[in-house]
């Protein structure tokens, strides 16, 4: 197990970009030497990294982006998408719900590789690539209604035509909400308070459907088509009040049931699998509205590569220990409110975990793996 606690730390650090065949797996030392690196070419913000090495590591990464990812000749699904894209997010919930092996390959969307946008027609994510078939599919509501009739007897949808039909109808009046979601946090001091009455009377809408229909989620007793295709926005939903203070706050009484959905679906398996925190989606929309989004959040740890910063060494984050690769797992629990248990690979991932999600924090419950198939934290 602790070999394989090893590898994975190693395998993380390379998720931001496909995978391309010069290999870039210099092992770093876990010292804490923080350099400042100014891009090569072109205009860019400085980065600090952990070391010369992470130095290293990140450029040969990043050289090797622009080529095209090679896959193994067995059938499955490519699935390309970005972390942090909440359309993408619909896909990856439908492909680990309907458990379909598959090759997923993170984009840099902002400066996408020229493989990609010959390969994609839209040169967007969600793009999935099938095997011995002309194009690929785009669009994040296409794509994940082929990877629900992917999967033969899938759960995921109604087999009633007349209730697949309602619930087409959810999802086509969803895109007003999406529209809202980013409307309050792109508006000014004037427009936001009216945006998010705005967002408050579409979201209406879902709860009385769910009064109407008597169930714990969309679908029925368990997360369906409908409830992963609305999640990705409510999961982001509670960056809000941190990007637009003082004007958006839940009616309890008004949203009783959907606020109930809300709590159920973050307890959902498959939800937890994608789960970022709050502080993580905050971080990445504020640099992605700065110009520089930040593809690198939760890599700190593996290969050092800090938040983008002035071109003045940063300080090292208080919050942002180095923990030793041994693996002596802990099983926590959720210290307020409900969620899901999680394994943690030791004390100090746990610490470090806390410590950056004070709003979530953990508790220990045991020593050891937590049973079943409850999520990971490396």
């Amino acid at each position: 197990m602790k070999i394989l606690f090893v590898l994975m730390l190693a395998l993380a650090a390379l998720f931001a970009f496909a995978q391309a065949e010069e290999k870039c797996d210099e092992a770093c030392p876990y010292n804490y030497a923080p350099v400042c690196a100014k891009p090569l070419t072109g205009t860019g913000k400085a980065l600090t990294f952990g070391n010369d090495c992470a130095v290293r590591v990140y450029s040969c990464e990043t050289k090797t982006s622009s080529k095209a990812p090679t896959f193994p000749d067995d059938g499955k699904l490519r699935l390309y998408t970005m972390k942090f894209c909440p359309f993408g997010h619909r896909s990856q919930l439908i492909v680990e719900a309907n458990k379909i092996p598959n090759h997923t390959v993170f984009v840099n969307t902002k400066d996408k590789p020229e493989w990609f946008i010959e390969k994609s027609p839209t040169a967007k994510v969600p793009t999935l690539e099938i095997p011995n078939k002309p194009e690929p599919l785009v669009e994040s509501l296409i794509v994940s209604d082929y990877l629900v009739d992917y999967q033969p007897n899938s759960s995921l949808k109604s087999s009633d035509s007349y209730q697949r039909a309602l619930d087409n109808i959810l999802l086509d009046r969803y895109n007003g909400v999406i529209s809202l979601f980013y409307a309050m946090l792109r508006g000014t001091a004037e427009s936001t308070p009216e945006n998010v009455t705005k967002f408050f009377n579409a979201l209406e809408y879902y709860e009385n459907q769910l009064k109407k229909r008597g169930t714990k989620f969309f679908n029925g007793s368990r997360p369906g088509f409908v409830d992963y295709m609305i999640w990705p926005w409510i999961e982001r939903i509670d960056i809000v009040p941190n990007l637009i203070k003082g004007t958006f706050e839940w009616d309890e009484n008004r949203f009783k049931n959907f606020l109930t959905w809300k709590k159920d679906m973050e307890q959902d398996p498959t939800v937890n699998t994608f789960w970022l925190s709050v502080e993580d989606h905050t971080t990445f929309i504020t640099t992605f509205a700065a110009g520089n989004p930040n593809f690198y959040i939760q890599l700190i740890s593996v290969v050092f590569i800090a938040t983008l910063t002035n071109t003045s060494p940063a300080k090292k984050d208080s919050c942002q220990t180095v923990c030793t690769a041994d693996y002596t797992p802990i099983c926590a629990q959720i210290a307020q409110g409900k969620g899901a248990d999680i394994t943690f690979g030791n004390s100090c991932v746990l610490a470090n975990y806390n410590c950056q999600h004070k709003d979530r924090a953990y508790t220990r419950k045991s020593d050891g793996e937590c049973p079943g198939k409850a999520p990971v934290r490396l």
